[in-house]
């Protein structure tokens, strides 16, 4: 290893290095509002957690372990001095200059209560330093052994990283690979040391991917954000980030002076996470490693976060089914969001798997390749597919490549999986030199978390740099691409689904239109299932017997009747009702009242005062039985017999008495002074506003594009601006879907697909059923045909026809084409200039925000404008129109026997009643019921067509025009 100059180093800090006062008001990532949104919400579990019982091993510059902030939290027992091979460190400050590794613990377990200075995250855990050199010749191999050490501490900081790109190629059977596996595989007895790694702070030099240690499968790589919930300037970004935290400005102990210093960077965000870890730990030592990587990725959130690196691909929803109702939201610039320790606490505690090393279900499929080369402006853009035939569901993948490239800074390589998400792999950066070889360097993603492995990968190389000349001055750079070689870890699929909620769900952190879609909850594949929304603190009513209905928060939840079995519940005062099936339900904290089903129930109240609801007379009760922590219940429901093991519950509700834990044991007592429940039932859905408002965000799951090559302007990179669209088509019909040729077809089956667009131009079909379609950046054409289909669109001008059954058909960016069909369904123009059809049916359609053309066909329907210019038709049936901001006309039929109503009209709308006689026809108005009422008259008849809401008669007159046929 000797020919590797000072290979390793912690990252270079941020030039706030500043003294301060030694307090904890300054630690803006606790609950500080007046200094930062951005809490990782500590302070609401330290009532419960602290970390105790838990060791951080600190991999980094010997710790000052007699600082007056740390010394009560130091685990001398574990600790380890690698840059001499002793077993004891000595902190010396002759000796060890390097103040790098005190100010890390102190992030960690700085103490509390103690009058000095900080108070670390986990202030109830220890720390041990594994005590680094930092100059030494032998760091590489100190930096391993430290890794393999990791297995004795539950907990491994890691807040340094290799100094040039592509250095540390952890390929199987290298020294810092087997040090990595040793960690997780024999550390915590069995469950696996919890590796954190700070991303790095070498922002547009070059990403945090390129590095083996970060971009591990088994270790957690940390970004930073500054105090506003931006990406930090100098935090590395790449698909291998799991998690981010708090790097900037961040106020920790001071090793020489035993004080406190202000410090920024990954280094920093680091700690914070692996504290965090620590106190997962204390809520649940039965983790495996891999539970708390999952826990950190479901807990992160992203509704608080702000502006990604310029250069990084930026955010998407991957396909995971389980989240909020759907996708897992993804960033190469923040992972999977901000560091949420309340809620990865709440989760640990209701968690129900343990996945270790021992069980980790590993596939890899390598494929050759013979005619792609890539050459420097003649052939700029290669694309690789690999067939992957195993089904994992994945929590990672890693793809190496052996494409003969040194010139990686003129790259942008992008791995698009099976379910259309989309990670950026390599970067284009503005920095000196070729960047180094990517050949057979393993590149991670942790954006697939929760997909499916199985089906058509696609790997596309960009080179940025058509003049880049090959090293002899021969002729242009050329590589060729010979093979590829994807790796996927994760689980074999499951039938034993856990769908998880946290407030985001409640929050309005989605549009409308992904509300709509992620309401919706249902499970086709059997097994036990799960709803776990132990991560909300708004009060939740959730029936999963689907008689009543259920909500998070304000917002509803669709839930499929009978086909969940288990429900959990969060901090607030909570309603779970079972179903005739074998039941879990679990309160959580609050005041919560759950409801005896048939079957034979757990029922756990959890903290607070909970309540057990029988909608039943007490003379129902069979038995009463003690049990360690409970009782077991007995009770006859609708001619069966029916059981709950029951705990943690305070009162015991039945229609005509209430008992405590002792009266329902000893029924024969006097009961309890009774309340006078109703039936439980919960809290009714807010009314529908009058009229409605238009719906005018787009919609999510985003439509995952095709990988393009961007522009390289000064100073950083900018997308390519999208085309200026094409003038917009006036014909009033739809015309019949066309038979193009594509690129991709897509075709579903009678059950409920998911089918998303791959090339430019696509044919998507979903056949029966209820389906998902997503389109692309191409033009492609979307047919929902039978079923309640979702449709939506990309960047492109697409064709969406929904077909028969109430569809949801959403446009994007370009000149769309959207046609609900028969049903009643929703039509969104979205941006460009589009042509909206309802079909058959009461439809709502939505303009967008561009120049738009709405036609409603036969049914009552509604139609809304928005910004743009906007024709409205409302076709036959009584429509009704709300104007928008912009400039709508408003085309009515002059023989019509319906009578349409309008609101919002305003100065600049207009009217045209087409179909008129010359000579016999002639228009009238009159105000009527607060507005005024428009009529057709011919031959001294009047028919009323459309009346007005709140508009001067005057100002309607001048405002419509008559068209004769």
């Amino acid at each position: 290893m000797s020919q590797f100059s000072s290979p390793i180093l912690p990252p270079p800090l941020a030039p706030n290095s500043s003294f301060s006062d030694p307090n904890t008001g300054a630690q803006y990532y606790f609950d500080r509002p007046y200094l930062s949104k951005m809490s990782i919400d500590a302070e609401s579990v330290w009532v419960d957690y602290t970390g105790a019982g838990i060791t951080v091993g600190v991999l980094d510059s010997v710790i000052n372990y007699a600082h007056g902030d740390i010394d009560d939290n130091y685990d001398a027992s574990r600790d380890i001095d690698l840059g001499t091979g002793g077993t004891t460190p000595v902190w010396d400050r002759s000796a060890y200059p390097d103040a790098h590794g005190t100010m890390v613990a102190g992030v960690i377990a700085a103490e509390r209560g103690n009058g000095l200075g900080t108070v670390g995250v986990a202030h109830g855990a220890k720390v041990a330093s594994f005590a680094l050199d930092y100059n030494a010749d032998n760091v590489v191999a100190q930096v391993e052994a430290g890794v393999t050490h990791g297995r004795t501490v539950d907990v491994l900081n890691n807040s340094w990283s290799y100094s040039r790109a592509f250095q540390d190629n952890l390929l199987p059977g290298t020294n810092g690979h087997e040090a990595l596996v040793t960690a997780v595989r024999d550390g915590r007895d069995g469950l696996g040391t919890v590796v954190v790694f700070s991303a790095g702070n070498a922002a547009y030099s070059q990403s945090s991917n390129y590095h083996g240690y970060q971009n591990s499968p088994f270790t957690i790589a940390v970004g930073a954000t500054d105090k506003d919930g931006n990406a930090a300037a100098f935090s590395s970004f790449g698909a291998n980030l799991l998690i981010t935290a708090a790097g900037v400005d961040i106020m920790t102990s001071e090793p020489y002076s035993g004080g406190v210093r202000m410090m920024s960077g990954t280094s920093f965000s680091a700690p914070i996470v692996s504290a965090a870890a620590a106190v997962i730990l204390e809520a649940n030592d039965q983790l495996g490693y891999r539970d708390v990587m999952e826990i950190l990725a479901l807990s992160a959130r992203a509704e608080d976060l702000g502006t990604s690196s310029s250069v990084s691909y930026g955010w998407v929803t991957n396909a995971a089914t389980n989240f909020n109702g759907g996708g897992m939201h993804f960033s190469d610039s923040f992972g999977f969001g901000y560091l949420n320790l309340h809620d990865a606490v709440r989760l640990a505690e209701t968690w129900q798997s343990q996945q270790r090393f021992d069980n980790l279900l590993t596939e890899a499929v390598e494929t050759r390749y013979s005619d792609l080369v890539l050459t420097a402006g003649q052939n700029d853009h290669i694309r690789a597919v690999i067939e992957f035939t195993e089904d994992v569901t994945m929590e990672s993948a890693q793809l190496e490549l052996k494409l003969p490239w040194s010139h990686t800074n003129d790259l942008k390589i992008f791995l698009t999986s099976p379910d259309g998400t989309i990670s950026q792999l390599v970067y284009d950066f503005e920095a000196k030199g070729g960047g180094g070889s990517l050949f057979n360097f393993p590149f991670t993603t942790n954006a697939v978390f929760g997909e499916s492995s199985k089906g058509s990968w696609t790997i596309d190389i960009h080179n940025r740099n058509p003049d880049l000349l090959h090293y002899n001055g021969s002729g242009p750079m050329s590589g060729a691409l010979i093979g590829a070689k994807l790796t996927v870890r994760g689980n074999a699929p499951e039938t034993d689904d856990v769908y998880f909620y946290n407030d985001e769900f409640a929050s309005g952190f989605y549009d409308a239109i992904e509300q709509l879609t992620r309401a919706r909850l249902t499970d086709e594949d059997g097994g036990t299932d799960t709803i776990n929304a132990a991560m909300v603190t708004h009060a939740i009513a959730i029936d999963l017997s689907g008689q009543a209905e259920s909500r998070i928060g304000d917002s509803k939840l669709d839930l499929q009747a009978n086909v969940i079995e288990n429900a959990f519940g969060g901090d607030a005062n909570d309603l779970l009702i079972g179903s005739a099936a074998d039941n879990h339900l679990a309160g959580g904290r609050g005041d919560d009242t759950l409801q005896a089903s048939g079957g034979r129930d757990r029922i756990d109240g959890g903290a607070g005062t909970d309540r057990l609801v029988f909608n039943l007379a007490s003379t129902a009760l069979l038995s009463a039985e003690s049990r360690e922590g409970g009782v077991d219940l007995s009770f006859k429901l609708g001619g069966a017999t029916a059981s709950s093991l029951v705990s943690n519950v305070e009162a015991f509700v039945f229609s005509d008495a209430s008992f405590d834990l002792d009266g329902i044991l000893n029924r024969g007592a006097t009961p309890a002074e009774p309340p006078a429940p109703a039936p439980v039932t919960p809290p009714p859905a807010e009314e529908e506003a009058s009229p409605p408002p238009p719906v005018v965000s787009e919609p999510t799951p985003s439509p995952t594009p095709e990988p393009q090559p961007e522009p390289e302007p000064e100073p950083a990179p900018t997308p390519e601006p999208e085309p200026a669209p094409e003038p917009e088509p006036t014909l009033p019909e739809a015309p019949a879907a066309p038979a193009p040729r594509y690129d991709y077809q897509a075709l579903g089956t009678e059950g409920e697909d998911r089918l998303v667009a791959r090339g430019l131009h696509n044919l998507l079909d979903g056949k029966g059923g209820n389906d998902l379609l997503i389109s692309n950046k191409g033009d492609d054409d979307l047919h929902g045909d039978l079923g309640d289909d979702r449709l939506f669109c990309g960047a492109g001008d697409d064709e969406a026809y929904g077909g028969a059954g109430a569809d949801m058909v959403i446009g994007a960016d370009g000149n769309d084409l959207l046609d609900g069909g028969a049903g009643q369904d929703l039509v969104n123009g979205g941006a460009g200039n589009d042509r909206l059809f309802g079909g058959d049916g009461r439809d709502k359609l939505f303009a967008g925000d561009g120049d738009d053309m709405l036609f409603g066909g036969a049914g009552n329907d509604v139609l809304f404008g928005q910004d743009g210019t906007n024709s409205m038709d409302g076709g036959t049936g009584s429509d009704t129109f709300f104007c928008g901001a912009g400039v709508d006309t408003i085309i009515f039929a002059a023989r019509s026997d319906d009578l349409d109503r309008v609101y919002n009209f305003g100065e600049d709308d207009r009217v045209v009643v087409q179909g008129g006689t010359a000579g016999s026809d002639s228009l009238r108005f009159e105000e009527k019921g607060g507005g005024v009422s428009l009529f057709v008259e011919n031959g001294g008849t009047l028919t009323e067509i459309a009346h007005f809401s709140r508009v001067e008669l005057a100002a309607l007159e001048g405002q419509t025009t008559l068209e004769f046929a």
